[in-house]
């Protein structure tokens, strides 16, 4: 797997995607990081469900999210993705992924 450089204000991460899932997606570290997560960004964190749960995520960042995610997999660039996939949910608010994945298809 391709290692793959996440930057932020803090700094880069040099490791691949499998690596930073891994460590960010066990809520037994969300303690480790929640000091460095902007307060800003979250309005709720619910680590007690097992569940970290930014409460402004709405369902079409979640749609376009996986949109994304998708066609960067199939080899699209992800800037121009989440150009095509803000400009069919512009459009049409209501489609689901897979929906919006078959008309970035079409656009890229």
């Amino acid at each position: 797997m391709a290692e793959i450089k996440y930057e932020s204000k803090i700094g880069q991460i040099a490791a691949n995607d499998a690596a930073v899932f891994s460590v960010l997606s066990n809520l037994e570290n969300i303690n480790r990081f929640r000091d460095a997560i902007p307060q800003d960004k979250i309005q709720e964190l619910d680590v007690a469900s097992n569940v970290v749960t930014p409460v402004a995520a709405t369902a079409n960042q979640q749609i376009a999210s996986e949109a994304v995610a998708a066609l960067s997999m199939l080899g699209f660039a992800s800037t121009q993705s989440q150009k095509a996939v803000a400009k069919i949910l512009s459009d049409e608010p209501a489609l689901s992924v897979e929906q919006v994945i078959k008309k970035a298809l079409k656009l890229l």
